[in-house]
């Protein structure tokens, strides 16, 4: 739901709590309270409601258990998790359960294992559970080399009703794929509709990265030009920022603005002599400032790269 309606039933179930606390329906309250705080990334305080309710939920054990697995895979304990896991499967949380246990088993690298509790719980499960345990099944194939089928699973995975809180990652994934098979014009559309519709995923500014990283290796300027553009215009903090100003200036000059180029090189050789990227930088400078006519300076600059960094390639 929207942020709203998940204030108003997180405020529902705390008046019910508080008032009725031996209430015959409190621990299922207490469950979907624990629920709203792991949605929430309050990790430790589900797990703190979810321990309480191992001791004393009868009927719906294995769902406690399944929401404790999630809590413990989100806080880093993969082992734990699969205990919990373990202990839902055998409360008859089948298809649940499995997807559990694959995803600490993606957690720990192991990608058979998890390919196998993928391929289980897809087959025991129903729309849209299923897409979503082919899509872990994939993810596990494509660790072992098998990319297509990711591409696939992400694909039929994406309309879904699960898909949807999915969106971002997804992107993510796809344009990744696109930019490894350099298949540019995906790789494009995946990663700006990532940064498009969701600015503030914590995947966004990566994505830009790796879709200009990925260009610049096959020296597609104006495909640079654009992601690093995006990702310093947009995401000026972002830790890739710093390494694509130089990428950026280049791709500025190979598509006619040398005059771009220019200010962004100004801040880079202001730097100490130190800096491994000064060298290239100043190589890109002269070429700047010849190309905007300025000769006299690209002279100057083209002396100081020799002189301050004679063993430079």
């Amino acid at each position: 739901g929207t942020a709203g309606e998940v204030g108003t039933a997180r405020d529902l179930l705390d008046q019910f709590l508080a008032r009725f606390p031996a209430h015959p329906e409190a621990p299922v309250a207490k469950l979907n309270r624990a629920i709203l705080e792991l949605r929430a990334g309050q990790f430790k305080q589900g797990l703190t409601r979810l321990r309480e309710l191992t001791e004393s939920a009868s009927f719906f054990i294995g769902r406690v258990r399944l929401a404790t697995g999630v809590a413990l895979l989100a806080s880093g304990s993969p082992a734990e998790a699969a205990a919990e896991f373990n202990e839902a499967l055998q409360q008859g949380e089948d298809v649940l359960a499995r997807l559990g246990l694959g995803n600490v088993a993606l957690a720990q690298g192991q990608w058979q294992t998890a390919e196998g509790y993928f391929a289980e719980g897809r087959d025991l499960a129903s729309e849209p559970a299923r897409l979503l345990a082919e899509y872990g099944r994939a993810v596990a194939a494509f660790h072992q080399g098998k990319r297509g089928e990711l591409t696939r699973a992400a694909t039929a995975l994406l309309p879904s009703p699960l898909g949807a809180s999915l969106v971002p990652r997804l992107a993510y994934v796809l344009a990744a794929i696109a930019v490894e098979e350099k298949r540019w014009a995906e790789a494009r559309q995946w990663t700006l509709r990532l940064v498009n519709d969701f600015p503030a995923d914590a995947a966004a500014d990566d994505g830009l990265a790796r879709l200009g990283a990925g260009a610049l290796a096959v020296k597609e300027w104006p495909l640079v030009r654009e992601s690093y553009q995006l990702l310093l215009t947009r995401y000026p903090q972002s830790p890739h920022a710093e390494e694509a100003r130089l990428d950026l200036a280049e791709a500025m000059l190979r598509t006619g603005a040398p005059a771009e180029a220019r200010g962004l090189l100004d801040p880079v050789i202001a730097v100490a002599t130190s800096d491994p990227r000064l060298p290239r930088a100043l190589l890109l400078l002269a070429e700047a400032q010849a190309a905007t006519g300025d000769r006299a300076k690209a002279i100057e600059t083209l002396a100081r790269l020799v002189g301050e960094h004679p063993g430079s390639e």
